[in-house]
């Protein structure tokens, strides 16, 4: 499979072909996966990377901080810049898999191992790859009725 961009600055819209010499189950895929991305709802980030822009499954990203007036998402032991802004992202992640902790965090529930209550009273996520999250006071009833159900 080839993949290639133009930028066009008189496009109204994205416009996308997809050439086949046949109409086979990979084209079938692609063309299933064009017809359900209405921009809102997919299962793929779009992630700023060294050889330009790439598309990462949602599964694979452990959380989403802002940092520095960036967003950034950790994906395994790399970070890539996201283009988007938390609330954007808040408003369009799937909420049964990530949840807002903070202002600045988003984490993907899946990654969660544990939460901890810390001596001065603060609750911390704790992830599969051992990186520790404040869950700030705002964002605690949230995960309380995420978690107890009510």
């Amino acid at each position: 499979m080839h993949i290639t961009y133009e930028y066009d600055p008189g496009a109204v819209e994205p416009v996308v072909i997809v050439r086949s010499p046949s109409m086979d189950d990979a084209t079938r895929h692609i063309m299933a996966l064009l017809r359900r991305d209405d921009g809102n709802s997919s299962d793929l980030l779009e992630v700023d990377t060294a050889s330009g822009t790439s598309l990462v499954p949602l599964r694979d990203v452990a959380f989403l901080y802002a940092q520095a007036g960036k967003v950034y998402a950790r994906c395994g032991k790399g970070d890539w810049k996201v283009r988007r802004t938390l609330r954007d992202l808040t408003a369009s992640l799937p909420g049964k898999v990530f949840q807002r902790v903070s202002k600045s965090q988003i984490l993907n529930f899946s990654y969660v191992v544990r939460f901890d209550l810390t001596r001065q009273g603060t609750v911390q996520a704790i992830l599969r790859d051992g990186s520790i999250h404040k869950v700030t006071d705002s964002y605690i009833d949230a995960i309380k009725r995420r978690i107890i159900g009510s």
